[in-house]
């Protein structure tokens, strides 16, 4: 399991400056990772990657019932409550790009299926991931 957190403001700030750093050098990140061999990838797939690396295997196997928008919409939540188990649901809601309601039918189904729990209140509770 991955020991540090990834956050997407930090990923993409890395990947940014990267980028800039290279454009400095009279170079192109694409072609640096063609050249290593690497797949050039968007910031978010390639942070997508990495969080999901965090996951535990009732998560993903929670996200193996899912395709597409959907897979992709239950990532974004659970790599929310990765990021901040203290999330709240119009902030899951803003990062995933859905409705309040949205976020509350995919928490409800991730409860159900046991990856994840809320401890506390709604207003100082936590979220698990199991």
């Amino acid at each position: 399991m991955v020991k540090y957190k990834c956050t997407l403001v930090t990923a993409y700030i890395n990947e940014e400056f990267a980028r800039v750093k290279a454009e400095e050098d009279g170079r192109r990140v694409e072609d640096d990772l063609k050249a290593l061999g690497k797949s050039v990838k968007n910031v978010t797939e390639n942070v997508t990657e990495v969080v999901t690396e965090m996951f535990s295997d009732v998560s993903k196997k929670y996200l193996k019932n899912y395709k597409g928008k959907q897979k992709a919409t239950a990532e974004k939540i659970l790599n929310a409550i990765t990021s901040n188990n203290h999330v709240t649901i119009a902030e899951m809601a803003e990062f995933a790009s859905v409705s309040d309601r949205t976020i509350k039918r995919y928490l409800k189904d991730m409860q159900e299926f046991g990856a994840v729990e809320r401890k506390g209140s709604d207003t100082d509770g936590e979220w698990l991931l199991y």
